[in-house]
């Protein structure tokens, strides 16, 4: 059974969710969690928005089905257990953990949260494709420590299949939803390969970083930044590999950019009409995209004028994003229900394969009595008795000797005054329900 301890930006701050951050305690944490009594594997996912524990239980404590609304006395103290290894770990204060929202859910419940988590569906950005990576990046981790296996394996594999299932047949992921994607989608719409494109950074702030790092992780490596301090500049240098330059010198860079994306404090525009079009002469007018996240404007509202100088402010870009946000729910809906659908699906392959065993015991004994019962009949032909009493009496201790360990069970069961669902049992033998008559 899948069991999940953790916290996120749902029910907790970032004051909250920054202490319970394992960072290099993480394997120490994952070896203490791995030798409480009950826990077979797990992993630990980290991110800037959640840390929670991912836990395989022992078989002894195996359902698939669990109601959430009456949780085993075992799991509650296990997630009491959990808690209590997880702060000791990274030194918490018990006054500080008090104020935690630690949530727990397991089962079929533990199911949907992590699919949920792994497609987008609980980030803070809705749909948010980064997160799957992460959740694998945190199994490998916890792999490489030898704190997880094949067992998380088997229930990872088809959750990553569902949620592939989600990413390619929704839209979930499709529609930009923040600053950084709304302006990389821009670039994709008007240069042919926007990897290849040359992109001009107004400034150092961190909306200029968080656009700066987009661009970077989706194959931009021509990056170019100006600001006032060449100082604020340096931590982009040594991340992203980016040129600095001063203000002095936006004349003489702007030719040389295809993207201009500027935010900064000042209270006049740092980009005019004159020098654009001075730009453009000089690219021949190829075309120039210009992303004003500043208030006051960074960029002279006349450059739009311009043929070949595409300008979006920050209005246009959350109309943009707005109007995306709200297809996203639609997508989410959607998603929601094939998350659902799928998890019931994996957790009815499970159960089968729990029984699996069984199943092939019960076919096995089932076969060694069929080939007694047809070997004493062949003996009985041998002698020469008659063909139709042998055939009847092997038909007869054939289903007496197949019904006797059912029937054996049902009565030691109805002696014992349990509740049986009559309705189950006569599934189970294949016979018709009550309703059925």
């Amino acid at each position: 059974m899948l069991f999940v301890v953790g916290l996120n930006h749902h029910q907790s701050p970032l004051e909250i969710r920054e202490r319970y951050t394992p960072g290099d305690c993480l394997p120490a944490l994952l070896t203490s969690l791995g030798t409480l009594e009950g826990i077979h594997e797990l992993f630990v996912l980290s991110t800037c928005n959640r840390t929670e524990i991912y836990c395989l239980l022992e078989s002894h404590i195996q359902t698939f089905a669990l109601d959430e609304v009456s949780t085993p006395a075992s799991l509650l103290s296990l997630y009491h257990d959990i808690r209590d290894v997880w702060e000791q770990t990274l030194d918490i204060p018990p006054v500080q953990s008090k104020e935690a929202s630690l949530f727990h859910v397991a089962g079929r419940a533990a199911y949907e949260h992590l699919a949920k988590v792994a497609a987008g569906l609980e980030a803070m950005i809705l749909g948010e494709p980064q997160i799957l990576g992460q959740v694998k990046s945190a199994y490998k981790q916890a792999q490489d420590l030898d704190a997880c296996g094949p067992g998380m394996q088997k229930v990872l594999n088809p959750l990553f299949e569902l949620v592939k299932k989600v990413r390619t047949t929704t839209e979930i992921g499709h529609s930009p939803v923040s600053f950084a994607s709304a302006t990389f989608q821009l670039a994709e719409q008007i240069f042919s390969d926007a990897k290849k494109s040359r992109i001009l950074f107004i400034g150092a702030g961190e909306m200029i970083e968080l656009v700066c790092r987009h661009f970077y992780h989706n194959g931009v490596k021509n990056i170019t930044v100006a600001n006032r301090s060449l100082e604020r500049i340096n931590p982009m240098i040594s991340d992203f590999g980016v040129k600095a330059h001063t203000l002095d010198e936006l004349a003489s860079l702007l030719p040389h950019a295809d993207i201009i994306v500027a935010s900064t404090g000042s209270r006049e525009a740092l980009v005019n009409k004159k020098d654009v079009s001075h730009a453009l002469k000089e690219r021949r007018h190829q075309p120039m995209l210009f992303v004003d996240l500043a208030v006051p404007r960074d960029i002279a509202a006349n450059v739009s004028d311009l043929d070949n100088a595409f300008v979006y402010t920050v209005d246009d870009i959350h109309q943009v994003i707005s109007k995306h946000q709200a297809q996203r729910l639609t997508a989410a809906e959607e998603a929601h229900r094939i998350i659902q659908d799928g998890v019931e699906h994996i957790l009815h392959q499970q159960r089968i394969q729990h029984f699996a065993p069984v199943i092939q015991e019960y076919r096995e004994e089932a076969e060694k009595i069929r080939v007694d019962v047809l070997a004493e009949a062949r003996r009985r032909l041998m002698k020469g008795d008659d063909q139709y009493e042998v055939l009847d009496a092997l038909s007869k201790k054939l289903m007496k000797r197949l019904i006797h360990h059912p029937t054996k069970g049902l009565r030691t069961i109805a002696s014992e005054g349990g509740d049986t669902d009559i309705s189950l049992a006569k599934q189970l033998l294949g016979l018709q329900s009550p309703q059925e008559h």
